[in-house]
């Protein structure tokens, strides 16, 4: 499968969104990051308080001997903490015998803070108790750090699913806005081609527009101009052409159809000024074909029911081709008389070959009109289907058919410049030749 390209506003918002996301990135990290400093600081500071208002609880005796002092509020300072005298329990709370060990190595290493278990485990902290100077025990305290990562996982959450709406929201956003600017280029661009097409005269001109559209439109005006002169250029080309060569072409024409009128020719002689004749008339044909070709090439405008021409047409063969017409509309978007130079030398191929019957179905697609001309022939024999459409490639080369094999690829030729296809199957059935033209 052929990838699509990029459109420019998927383009321009895809990046936008990229560095929109790695601003949200950095944010949503710096908030984090910051809110862990802060939470692991107050969590110190509230050990570190509670440490100092335990120590200022215990009097030093003369002898060394530790005196714990009541306070208004024993609950708040015993939870959790221990107090140590030169390394020997003094005091523990309830529950403590199972961490004494950790708490007890804090004794002597002075003022510390220890974690463990991780940032969702415990927080401990040594306070020295000094008398003159001199540490004489220790106050350990422990605090569970499970609601400050409670906290953490919370707001680390809300900022992704904020970051994430906040960058999807700012995604459509940005697309809408880009598209909504690039909507006049869209409208400047469809202009464009529709005028070079049908209306070669329109311009933009000069107008109140960005200066951005002020230089597009100036552009698209000078390919138009050069647009313009080409088409007139070829029509000209072309109408000189068409005189320089129709006008020898009929006096040939004429010469030979009084030669064929005189009684006095011999039989060998009147053969040849008949294929003459036979060949001025194909001649005449080809170029016709060409010059319509050329003229639809650039750009003549025209549109035509394909059921209409195609039994407008039917009248030349015996049998009849059957016409055959399926669901959808079936105006296609060239002129009847282009769409004839297609069809006859199709349809002639098709009655020449035919045993019994040739059938052409007619059907609306989708933007385009599907014929399919099909016979009860032989089918495409000692010739590749695609090569049929060759200039001088003939189904049967021994055949005694006068042709010499343009018709086919004339047809195809103008069936591209109508920015249509044509092409070729063969069966033991016949063969069938399938043209698609756009709608009209």
């Amino acid at each position: 499968m052929t990838r699509q390209p990029m459109t420019l506003r998927n383009r321009v918002a895809l990046t936008a969104l990229v560095v929109l996301a790695l601003w949200v990135v950095v944010l949503t990290v710096g908030v984090n990051v910051v809110l862990g400093m802060r939470l692991a600081a107050q969590a110190d500071g509230a050990l570190r308080t509670r440490a100092q208002a335990a120590a200022s609880t215990v009097q030093v005796g003369s002898d060394g001997g530790f005196t714990i002092r009541d306070t208004a509020d024993d609950t708040a300072v015993d939870n959790g903490t221990w107090i140590f005298r030169a390394g020997q329990l003094v005091e523990e709370p309830a529950g403590g015998r199972r961490l004494r060990p950790i708490a007890q190595g804090l004794t002597d290493r002075g003022q510390v803070f220890l974690t463990t278990d991780g940032s969702a485990g415990s927080r401990w902290y040594a306070e020295p108790v000094r008398s003159d100077g001199v540490q004489v025990g220790s106050v350990v305290t422990l605090m569970s750090l499970a609601p400050y990562g409670s906290t953490e996982r919370v707001v680390l959450v809300a900022t992704v699913v904020l970051a994430v709406l906040l960058l999807g929201g700012a995604y459509l956003a940005l697309r809408a806005g880009v598209g909504l600017a690039l909507r006049p280029v869209d409208e400047m661009t469809g202009q464009a081609a529709r005028w070079s097409a049908d209306d070669g005269d329109r311009r933009f001109g000069t107008g109140s527009r960005p200066v951005e559209l002020e230089v597009l439109a100036s552009t698209l005006d000078g390919v138009l101009d050069r647009i313009a002169a080409v088409l007139r250029h070829e029509r000209h080309f072309s109408a000189e052409i068409s005189h320089e060569l129709r006008t020898p072409l009929s006096r040939l024409s004429t010469d030979l159809e009084l030669l064929e009128r005189r009684a006095d020719l011999p039989a060998d002689v009147a053969a040849t000024v008949a294929a003459m004749a036979t060949d001025a008339d194909e001649l005449a044909a080809i170029l016709e074909t060409l010059l319509t070709t050329a003229r639809q090439q650039h750009g003549v405008p025209g549109r035509c029911d394909a059921e209409e021409v195609v039994r407008s047409l039917a009248a030349r063969w015996t049998p009849a081709p059957q016409v055959r017409r399926g669901d959808g509309p079936v105006i296609v978007g060239v002129a009847s008389a282009v769409l004839q130079r297609v069809l006859i030398p199709v349809l002639d191929n098709a009655a020449r070959y035919a045993e019994s019957a040739v059938v052409v179905r007619i059907r609306g697609q989708r933007g385009h009109v599907r014929i399919e001309i099909a016979d009860d022939g032989p089918g495409i024999t000692g010739v590749d289907p695609l090569d049929v459409f060759e200039p001088g490639r003939r189904g049967h080369a021994h055949d005694d058919h006068p042709g010499s094999g343009l018709g086919l690829s004339l047809a195809r030729r103008l069936a591209v410049a109508a920015d249509g296809t044509i092409s070729a199957t063969s069966s033991p059935r016949g063969a069938t030749f399938t043209l698609t033209l756009p709608s009209g």
